[in-house]
């Protein structure tokens, strides 16, 4: 399943693209899946701790325009480089529709931009030259610098429009899929995140957290996920007794997600009381949490 980046949450929708035709893989894996895998993989990364938006929002902070070259000044290129190297890996694969790898083009293209400048910033700032030079070169570029991050977070976000469309379809087929064969377990816990996505989804502004009527259906959600959750933890419990040997046991990042979905709704709760946004990121960053669980669940 697909992270969220702070704040915003994800954009969905559009029409089926035509897809590329391959073989199975050498697992036998379908080479669709197996690239929408690789690509969710180097997007969470593009998205999670030290990336992206963290490290664009570090760059404006660093306020290079008002500094001069007695401050010290430091920029930090994140894990940017080992993002983009996952993406043009996913890249690589066959398979998959068209209009999402037309999109990953884009975000690789602004991110190969990204990347380049900001190391070579990064070496400037780390070796003191700004010192040297009075800061020029950090003042000439810094506008490019802003720009290239805007333009990658912007290409970032309309990548975003396209996997999560096709990992929402591909997830509904697999709760389907769970539900008619009985396994409570994974169902409510599949679902269970669902929702918590659709929960953070309604504020998608950072006034909406004031909002009464976007809260009051923020509760009626919450109730939701607890009832999975309530479900999810059973259907653990049992089968964890059931086991009659470790490898029979169920795996235990699914009481990890749980534990993550419980603390992202005492995020929430926080959030009802205080009214502030951070509280909203902090939910966004269990929700992350709660997914790199369920993507580390063993099939």
């Amino acid at each position: 399943m697909l992270a969220l980046a702070a704040c915003d949450g994800s954009a969905g929708g559009g029409n089926t693209s035509g897809t590329v035709a391959a073989g199975p893989t050498a697992d036998g894996k379908d080479p669709a899946q197996a690239k929408l895998d690789a690509y969710t993989e180097g997007y969470n990364k593009l998205i999670g701790t030290f990336g992206l938006p963290e490290t664009a929002e570090n760059y404006t902070k660093a306020d290079v325009p008002n500094q001069s070259p007695s401050d010290s000044v430091s920029v930090s290129s994140g894990w940017l480089e080992q993002a983009l190297a996952k993406l043009k890996e996913a890249r690589a694969l066959p398979g998959g529709p068209a209009d999402l790898d037309k999109s990953g083009d884009a975000l690789i293209a602004a991110l190969d931009k990204v990347v380049t400048r900001l190391k070579g910033l990064s070496v400037y700032y780390d070796s003191k030259a700004y010192r040297e030079d009075k800061l020029a070169r950090g003042k000439q570029e810094d506008a490019a610098m802003r720009a290239e991050f805007q333009a990658a977070l912007a290409a970032a976000e309309g990548f975003d429009t396209i996997l999560k469309r096709e990992r929402d379809a591909r997830t509904a087929v697999e709760i389907e899929q769970l539900k008619k064969d009985g396994n409570v377990l994974a169902y409510s816990t599949k679902v269970a995140v669902q929702r918590s996505e659709n929960l953070i989804d309604l504020f998608a502004k950072p006034e909406d957290v004031k909002n009464p009527q976007l809260l009051a259906k923020g509760t009626a959600i919450v109730a939701e996920i607890e009832k999975l959750l309530a479900e999810q933890r059973t259907a653990y419990a049992a089968a964890k007794a059931a086991a009659k040997s470790p490898i029979e046991a169920p795996d235990s990042s699914y009481e990890s997600a749980a534990g993550d979905l419980t603390d992202l709704i005492g995020e929430f709760r926080d959030l009802k009381q205080s009214g502030d946004v951070e509280d909203l990121n902090d939910m966004v960053e269990e929700y992350n949490d709660a997914v790199e669980s369920l993507n580390n669940i063993r099939n």
